[in-house]
């Protein structure tokens, strides 16, 4: 509510409250300081004067009378007693829930109140959403909650706070109320509040006389709710910031990083109004997309939809599986958008999860599942895969970024409010000498704008035209970094200068060391430290490193970010293929397999980068092929499916092919790709006039149409078995006796594939095909084709009685079964 009051003495001062009851409004001491205590049976609705308040319920143009009940000066908080006549709360308002802060992690919180930032012209204050988190180790001995703002702060008001009226807000931790907002600190910027907390105050008799609560109704909030994704996984919903602190200005590239919010989001209102729109239609579960290169803005625009749903009432974070403690429970109080960034890298958790919330019982807040991720290739199929393609039916259009680059007239506005913002955290910061004019494509990306006011703020040189202006750039934020490095490397450890530098945080990024003993045996990789003598330089190399880049154990070291700049490092790395080809021989993990794949594939659009995946490829492929077949539900198979599709190895995937199991959820994406990359061996071996070739393509036309098949890509599995269909008729043709079994093979996949696509008259031709061959045959060779005639004419009488072919997974399994590894030729 907003809150007037008119002490006796003084002008009136304005500040927000919250209803609690039918009777009573919590609100700020200082508010209503000067106005008496007494009960509101003293107080009629038509009184005035001073020695009073006035209250407006939020979307409500009549005031109410009020006086206050009680004030507890030294914590600066008080409760009004409304008069008679206020209109009653709406029907089903909840009943407020009261909370204290547990722990020592940061815990999200909102309030919403009539802060003098959003007065108008006619003095008349619209409300504000504020969404931020508590630091609970922060104002301890004061006995206060430090609110760090992560919505746009307001700017700075001459004489005044530009939060003046936001005091006596509710802060809300989810359900909970555990504090009121009581005063901005004039020793921190705009984006910190200070909150008295509710629970002591609770304690005492004469409040919680008056709320009707005792000190045991009130529950203790922690930072982590936990979703219960299966027996063995839960994940708890993270804040979609986190605090930034002073530290940042002595590390300068971090001020980019997403997770901090620096910069002020700006642009795609569109894109939010969409997501709000989506997270706000119905109640059945759904799930949806954002995709973009890096540094297109994926990860702060979910951000940015978290912190709109709070303003909506719904708790909205980032899945984190790895975050310690916190309560597991089977659904969420409350709407939750629940975010997953680097989709792509955890398939096995998306698929758990799209299983837990598509079985959501009815009448369960709805719960919606944002995914940020590069691109689709492989990942999407395995997810839909591996959840029998309910991640498909629950999917909504995506968002590409890709498709609202930003606009050269948009992208002064951005670079000026990134200025802005990093000088407020930088020591020196220069102010630059006008304007910049950014017309080269590269400040398409919001990034790359960014990365360019960084520098200029730094003092350094930053280009705007010439040749490869996003190289340039991305080698001079960079720099700052080796500038870092150089300054902090320790001394009388035996190096190559900044060659050897660079290496060691590249070799840390590559192979994320999950220990202490991990980190420093990757360092042997390197020239310098490879010698049994160097021992200690490795381990004071490893303690550089976790100084530097900490790590979530595991990673002990955590990989420089943010992605494009890690881009840039292994781009400009010496020796890079050598580093690679001997760091994966040092790799003690899988995991560290998993990060060295996932880095390179996200780097290699740089000609050394796709260089060093290639090389590793040609060295190790079947090695890591063999550890995604023994670890099909890892991320393993997923990660060298997208690198096979950048560095394509035709010629190894012709034996690699015969080595996949028949049916496997998790290799599915990847048996498709090595499968298509067999044909395009064969194709170049019957266009180079192999003997035999022709029949080889056409077996492996035949596969690649079932792997694809399994995918769901039905038009692409059509045209590989409609090509291998057209080859088996020549070949059977020329050599009958040899080819006609395998033609009718085809035939009967072919059937299937139309059938897939509801083109039913066609896949019946197909069918009776098929049927007349394997009569023939049967008929000369019974034991032999009698099963095969059999399958062909379940398969017509499917057709016939007008049946999903989808549904034939027992017929599928068989005809595989029945004809090699997956086809007779």
């Amino acid at each position: 509510m907003e809150v007037f009051a008119r002490p006796v003495n003084g002008p009136g001062r304005v500040g927000s409250g919250y209803r609690v009851n039918e009777t009573a409004v919590l609100t700020a001491g200082h508010v209503v300081t000067g106005l008496p205590v007494r009960s509101p049976a003293q107080v009629t609705a038509g009184d005035g004067g001073a020695g009073r308040c006035e209250l407006r319920a939020l979307g409500e143009r009549a005031w109410v009378s009020g006086s206050v009940l009680w004030r507890e000066e030294s914590a600066d908080v008080a409760l009004i007693g409304l008069a008679g006549d206020v209109p009653p709360l709406p029907p089903g308002s909840p009943v407020p829930r009261w909370g204290r802060v547990d722990g020592m992690e940061p815990i999200a919180v909102s309030a919403v109140g009539f802060p003098w930032a959003q007065e108008r012209p006619d003095r008349v204050r619209d409300s504000e959403q504020l969404f931020g988190f508590i630091a609970p180790a922060t104002t301890v001995k004061a006995g206060l909650c430090a609110v760090t703002v992560l919505t746009a702060a307001p700017a700075g008001r001459a004489g005044g706070s530009p939060w003046a009226g936001m005091s006596g807000a509710a802060l809300f931790a989810g359900p909970f109320v555990v504090g009121v907002v009581v005063v901005d600190p004039a020793r921190f910027g705009a984006d910190r509040v200070v909150a008295a907390p509710v629970a002591p105050l609770l304690a005492g008799a004469e409040l919680a006389g008056l709320l009707q609560v005792s000190a045991a109704g009130v529950a203790g909030v922690g930072p982590r709710l936990r979703l219960a994704v299966t027996a063995e996984t839960s994940l708890a919903l993270a804040p979609p910031y986190r605090a930034a602190t002073p530290r940042l200005g002595r590390e300068p590239t971090r001020l980019l990083l997403p997770e901090f919010g620096i910069v002020p989001f700006a642009g795609r209102d569109g894109d939010l109004d969409t997501l709000q729109a989506w997270c706000l239609s119905g109640t059945a579960p759904a799930l949806r997309l954002i995709t973009g290169a890096g540094g297109s803005g994926k990860t702060r625009l979910a951000a940015e939809a978290c912190v709109r749903m709070a303003g909506q009432g719904w708790q909205a974070g980032f899945a984190d599986p790895k975050a310690p403690a916190g309560r597991a429970q089977l659904e969420f109080d409350r709407p939750t958008l629940l975010v997953i960034d680097d989709a792509d890298l955890n398939v096995p958790l998306l698929a758990d999860l799209v299983r837990a919330v598509s079985y959501w019982p009815p009448g369960i807040p709805p719960v919606r599942l944002l995914l940020v991720a590069r691109h689709t290739t492989g990942w999407w199929d395995t997810l839909n895969q591996r959840t029998g393609k309910l991640a498909g039916e629950l999917a909504d259009p995506a968002l590409d970024l890709r498709d609202g680059e930003l606009a050269p007239a948009d992208r002064a506005g951005h670079h000026t409010r990134a200025l802005t913002a990093f000088a407020a955290y930088l020591p020196d910061p220069v102010t630059p000498a006008g304007p910049v004019r950014l017309a080269d494509p590269a400040f398409a990306s919001p990034l790359l704008v960014h990365m360019h006011a960084l520098l200029t703020v730094c003092g350094a040189q930053a280009p705007t035209t010439g040749i490869a202006v996003r190289e340039r750039i991305l080698d001079a934020v960079l720099d700052r970094e080796r500038d870092r490095w150089a300054v902090t490397f320790p001394a009388g450890v035996p190096a190559g200068g900044a060659r050897t530098r660079q290496q060691a945080v590249t070799v840390a990024t590559l192979l994320g060391p999950p220990t202490e003993a991990a980190a420093a045996h990757v360092m042997t990789v390197i020239g310098e430290f490879a010698p049994d003598a160097a021992a200690g330089a490795r381990a004071a190399v490893a303690t550089w490193l976790r100084e530097l880049y900490p790590g979530s154990d595991p990673p002990w070291v955590a990989p420089l970010r943010p992605d494009l700049l890690a881009e840039q490092l292994l781009a400009t790395c010496a020796q890079l293929s050598d580093l690679i080809l001997a760091g994966y021989a040092s790799a003690g993990r899988p995991e560290q397999l998993e990060q060295l794949l996932a880095e390179l594939t996200h780097a290699d659009a740089r000609p050394a980068v796709r260089e060093a995946l290639g090389q590793l490829l040609d060295a190790h492929l079947p090695v890591l092929f063999t550890a995604a077949v023994d670890s099909p539900s890892s991320r393993l198979p997923d990660l060298l499916d997208l690198a096979l599709t950048h560095c394509p190895q035709p010629e190894a995937a012709v034996t690699l092919v015969s080595q996949l199991p028949e049916r496997s959820t998790g290799l599915a994406a990847l048996a498709a790709t090595l499968t298509s990359q067999q044909v395009t061996q064969y194709r170049a071996d019957a266009y180079g006039g192999e003997p035999d070739a022709a029949s080889r393509l056409a077996m492996s036309l035949n596969n690649l149409s079932l792997r694809l098949g399994d995918l769901g890509r039905r038009e692409e599995a059509l045209a590989a078995i409609q090509e291998a269909v057209t080859i088996r008729r020549e070949l059977a043709a020329a050599r009958p006796d040899a080819f006609r079994p395998a033609l009718a093979t085809s035939l009967n996949n072919l059937s299937l594939r139309l059938g897939d696509l509801g083109r039913r008259e066609e896949a019946l031709a197909s069918s009776a095909e098929a049927m007349g061959i394997y009569r023939e045959l049967a008929a000369r060779w019974p034991d032999v084709y009698h099963h095969e005639l059999e399958q062909s004419l379940q398969i017509a009488a499917w057709l016939e009685n007008g049946e999903d072919v989808n549904s034939t997974t027992h017929l599928r399994g068989n005809l595989r079964r029945d004809n090699g590894p997956l086809s007779r030729t």
